[in-house]
């Protein structure tokens, strides 16, 4: 049996635990108690966590009695998921008004409204146009969808470097003057979330003896990849900057950067991110296979804790662990 002081002193271990003191830390310091964690963070915890969380769980357990299919089960949890952000979005405003760009916390609270507002636009366009009325137009449909999606999480990132305060300077000093440091660090954190979390994931799916199969986000991104002729192609160029530069970037700023911001309780912090980074990636509402993505999620906040809340060491730690998956996906493709 595992003694609470026991993990206090685990929780304690991961909360002091950092880098050496260097000058960006010294110049552009991360404020881990920016709000007031039992007010602010709670809001946070409540809105974009728990109570999707017990949205999606309760679809998914009663999805037989209430008769519905796994299409609608998804489109049931986005839109409710939408809903709870909204509503934390207006009474963490209300309290905040002043901040709430400026913290990052606004790109929280906005960037699942927007994602889905800005594809539900162009898709309507689309429809309109009727550029994808033919079913033999699906390959070109998932490039639409994919720069779409691109266009969204760069629009993203560049609102939040010009409304953080400093964040664009911290990154480019990182960069410029902690290579060597960066760099390592970053590898080691993806090698480690990505082994332990399909590691674990695997070992989970086993003893459970449970046939989840891949995730419907997965699968999503995947599927293209399977067609014949030039599609594939351009389809896979897109889907490697999207994977490995603009996606991690984006949700780096969203899931670390903001939430940390947030929350303002480092050991908070990296359980809220770790769960919401997983809510983030099961928008289809599949929750058995939310382990592997929570896993990652935990990694890249321990690398955010880890480097005294430098947004430049997780996101190049996701970008390296979207790489590793990048690589095997395509490798799988021709290697049988």
């Amino acid at each position: 049996m595992i003694k609470k002081s026991s993990i206090k002193k685990y929780f304690k271990t991961i909360k002091d635990s950092s880098i050496k003191d260097i000058s960006v830390d010294q110049q552009y310091p991360f404020d881990f108690k920016f709000y007031k964690p039992k007010v602010e963070g709670m809001i946070i915890l409540f809105s974009l966590v728990v109570l999707p969380l017990i949205t999606v769980i309760f679809l998914n357990v009663f999805k037989t009695q209430l008769n519905i299919t796994d299409e609608r089960l998804g489109l049931i949890f986005q839109l409710s998921s939408i809903l709870f952000t909204l509503v934390g979005a207006i009474i963490f405003w209300s309290r905040n008004p002043m901040s709430f760009w400026k913290s990052g916390v606004g790109i929280l609270f906005g960037f699942p409204i927007f994602l889905q507002l800005f594809g539900l636009a162009f898709g309507l366009l689309a429809n309109l146009v009727g550029v994808f009325n033919n079913n033999n137009n699906n390959a070109w449909s998932d490039i639409y969808n994919l720069l779409v999606q691109s266009v969204a999480e760069i629009l993203v990132i560049i609102f939040a470097f010009s409304k953080i305060n400093n964040l664009k300077s911290k990154v480019k000093k990182t960069f410029k003057e902690n290579k060597k440091l960066l760099i390592p660090i970053a590898i080691a954190f993806a090698i480690v979330a990505f082994f332990v979390g399909n590691t674990l994931y695997s070992l989970i799916i086993t003893e459970l003896k449970l046939n989840l199969g891949e995730s419907k986000n997965q699968e999503g991104l995947v599927s293209p990849f399977k067609v014949q002729g030039i599609t594939k192609y351009i389809y896979m160029v897109l889907f490697i900057i999207l994977t490995v530069f603009i996606a991690p970037l984006c949700e780096e700023i969203v899931a670390r950067q903001a939430l940390f911001t947030g929350v303002s309780n480092k050991v908070l912090s990296i359980i809220v991110s770790s769960l919401y980074f997983g809510i983030l990636h099961i928008s289809s509402g599949d929750v058995y296979n939310i382990f592997p993505y929570v896993i990652g999620g935990f990694f890249f906040s321990l690398a955010f804790s880890f480097s005294k809340g430098n947004l430049s060491y997780c996101w190049l730690s996701h970008s390296f662990y979207n790489l590793i998956s990048v690589v095997l996906i395509i490798a799988s493709l021709y290697i049988k």
